[in-house]
């Protein structure tokens, strides 16, 4: 029998007939002896934790990091970043250029991110998920890596396959479970409709069961469709593994449905050739997935990337526009096919735009028993109120709220909190909210004058760590990237789509001096050269400047709320509630108004409680008297006794016991001792300063009136983007 090394030895497969073989040995319950080397990676360490253990890492791996050394002397500082936002002008530096740079590949590699491990490991990442690495079209840049050319092949810009199998087998011997983002929705720009000659740039879209060159429909033969070349150009012959699409199985026209484009929220969520379903993804070519074998020659592709590389699960993009029948047979095979190699854990986690509703949908229909779809991203509504009220724009109960176990949509399977990815930042952000249009990182969204810009971005992601489900970091965020100072809007050029386009989201982190030679050079050029002309496409409006800095406000932070998530279970597994404050003039209320204190629960069985606190406002201190228990409430009324007339306190109803009456939960703690204070851990990573503000760690809170319905702890002084963590004595 071959090793994986003799079998990836040769060339890349052109044909799946050529892939049979590995999936098939892999398939026959002999993955250890195919695999020898990497058998510890099957059944060890990254086998045996739940997945809502796990703190996933979101990359782009063209923006993430190279080969290269990164220490301080090349670093983005601090203090370079704060200049930087001082400054009214930049004069020499060309905003043109660099905002041409960020359509371009820059030159992350996948040993680039292998080179990073122990900086994701010294942050407490459990598990990486890695932006598509498949191969692209050689003369297009789409560096995101949504538009595959070969799906039997990596992009040499990003590295190898043997790379990716390596990365896989180093992060498993550090206990960091690895996910690859997959794509079954469409192809890249592999192939152009055409008429008379011409090809066609925006073809309008045609309705079921219309497509572009129907030879019996007197309108539509009229148009022809072509393979692209290695140059783009539109022929009818493909020549090499340059031309049209790989493997050979997806060259055939019928494959695809060649709708054209149109609306991607047009049709109901459930219709199975609704227009959402059937147009092309702008230039994306869309799969005809009820046609012939194409479902199931995708399905091999992606069988045989499990195979290969021993990666923990797949992130599926764009799984609202398949049909939910083609969503549940493509994740019922990989899930039966992965089950069958000994990765009974392997997660499938779905990209599902629109909201929570859709979100809901595909949840509901695909989990049976959680045999086919894991969990859903947080892309909707939710996302975007857990950055408003962590900025104090609305109150906390319109996110808390969400987790609610009697609401009808998304939020009911939120408790079940291995079914849903919480998500702040990522490279999309396509949720809309009225108060958030723009399109930025949070971090960009917090005042610069700000006491916490450089780590407010703590607050959500507290609320990530610390909430039912499995939190989700997008590169950079841990160190509180942010865009560019306000001040300096006014010299982005008017075509840089400034707060409406993705630009500004997937800066490179490594800070490159310059990105790679055009798309438009041979693929030597591009892996071999840079282009001189063009600035690095860096964080904060720069190049030649990195920002790996393990010693910045927002990192130091994030770390220790990483390593206290995973040292108490009842922060991952407990009930959750949020808790009433007191006001000074006023009665133990849930607050109906942003700015104040969020604060919630997680409680084991009554005799374990950790409390949350973290301070949402961007320039004042807060505080509260925080009631410790849960009153008895109705749920006919949602109300419980004391509480000020017509304050709602639903999410109380978390933790009914039975029938109409959710009983009280009395915790009988006598104090509370910090376990955490962000605040002082902040201090303690800079040189110059010394905290010597309230509820130090290890410190104990008293609980007054212990006698009471409302025992409550005083909380004094919490500082602006800071957070603190309580555990019953």
């Amino acid at each position: 029998m071959s090793s994986l090394k003799e079998l990836l030895a040769g060339s890349v497969p052109k044909s799946l007939k050529e892939v049979d073989g590995i999936i098939e040995q892999a398939r026959q319950s002999q993955y250890k002896e195919i695999y020898g080397w990497r058998a510890k990676g099957v059944n060890g360490v990254c086998r045996d934790r739940d997945w809502r253990d796990e703190v996933l890492y979101f990359l782009l791996p063209d923006r993430f990091s190279n080969e290269q050394t990164h220490d301080r002397s090349n670093m983005l500082t601090l203090d370079e970043i704060v200049r930087l936002r001082n400054l009214s002008e930049r004069p020499g530096w060309d905003w043109g250029k660099w905002s041409e740079s960020a359509t371009r590949w820059q030159g992350g590699t996948i040993k680039g991110i292998r080179s990073k491990l122990k900086y994701l490991r010294d942050l407490g990442i459990t598990a990486l998920w890695i932006g598509p690495l498949f191969k692209q079209r050689a003369h297009q840049n789409t560096f995101h890596g949504y538009a595959i050319q070969n799906f039997l092949d990596i992009d040499p810009r990003f590295g190898t396959r043997e790379d990716l199998i390596e990365l896989v087998e180093e992060f498993h011997a550090n206990n960091i479970k690895v996910v690859l983002d997959v794509i079954f929705n469409h192809s890249g720009d592999n192939w152009g409709y055409e008429k008379d000659g011409k090809e066609l740039d925006k073809p309008s879209y045609q309705p079921w069961p219309k497509y572009y060159g129907d030879p019996n429909d007197p309108e539509l033969r009229k148009y022809s469709t072509k393979w692209r070349n290695s140059s783009d150009s539109l022929t009818n012959q493909m020549n090499g593994l340059d031309d049209g699409v790989w493997p050979i199985e997806f060259q055939d026209f019928s494959c695809y449905t060649r709708a054209g484009r149109g609306s991607y929220g047009e049709g109901d969520i459930r219709e199975t050739r609704a227009q959402h379903k059937r147009i092309d993804f702008d230039t994306l070519k869309d799969f005809a997935l009820d046609n012939g074998g194409t479902l199931g020659n995708l399905i091999k592709c992606y069988q045989y990337w499990i195979a290969i590389t021993n990666c923990d699960g797949f992130r599926i993009d764009t799984l609202k526009h398949v049909s939910i029948e083609d969503a549940r047979n493509f994740c019922n095979s990989i899930k039966m096919f992965a089950e069958g190699i000994g990765k009974c854990d392997f997660f499938l986690v779905g990209e599902v735009g629109g909201g929570e509703v859709n979100q809901q949908t595909y949840i509901d229909y695909l989990s049976v028993m959680k045999s086919n779809l894991n969990a859903a991203l947080d892309i909707g509504e939710h996302k975007n109120t857990l950055a408003v009220i962590s900025l104090g724009g609305s109150a906390a109960s319109s996110y808390l709220n969400g987790f609610k176990c009697d609401t009808e949509d998304f939020g009911s399977h939120n408790y079940i909190a291995g079914r849903h990815v919480s998500v702040l930042d990522d490279h999309d952000q396509i949720s809309k909210n009225k108060e958030r249009k723009e399109v930025k990182r949070f971090s960009e969204i917090v005042e610069d004058n700000s006491p916490s810009k450089n780590h407010h971005i703590v607050v959500p992601i507290a609320i990530q760590l610390f909430t039912l489900g499995i939190p989700c970091i997008y590169y950079g965020s841990e160190q509180a990237i942010g865009g560019i100072a306000k001040s300096q809007i006014k010299h982005i050029p008017g075509d840089f789509g400034y707060g409406t386009g993705d630009k500004l989201l997937r800066e490179a982190m490594f800070g490159p001096e310059h990105p790679r030679k055009s798309a438009n050079e041979s693929m030597s050029e591009q892996l071999n050269s840079l282009d001189t002309s063009l600035p690095g496409f860096g964080a904060y409006g720069t190049a030649g400047k990195h920002c790996f800095n393990t010693s910045s406000p927002a990192f130091v932070r994030i770390k220790e709320m990483l390593g206290l998530r995973f040292l108490y279970d009842v922060i991952r597994y407990g009930l959750q509630y949020q808790l009433l404050i007191r006001l000074p003039g006023n009665w133990f209320v849930i607050p109906n108004k942003g700015g104040e204190l969020i604060v919630w629960s997680r409680l084991y069985a009554k005799y374990q409680q950790v409390i949350c606190i973290a301070n949402p406002h961007q320039f004042d201190n807060r505080g509260a008297d925080v009631c410790v228990n849960v009153p008895s409430v109705k749920k006919s009324d949602n109300r419980g006794a004391g509480v000020a007339s017509g304050t709602q306190i639903n999410t109380i109803d978390m933790v009914i016991a039975s029938g109409e009456q959710a009983n009280a939960i009395n915790i009988n703690a006598g104090s509370y001792k910090v376990i955490l204070n962000t605040a002082e851990v902040g201090s303690n990573a800079d040189v110059t300063y010394r905290y010597n503000g309230s509820h130090r760690t290890g410190s104990v809170v008293p609980v007054k009136d212990g006698s009471s319905e409302y025992p409550y702890i005083e909380i004094r002084d919490i500082q602006p983007g800071e957070v603190i963590i309580l555990i019953n004595s």
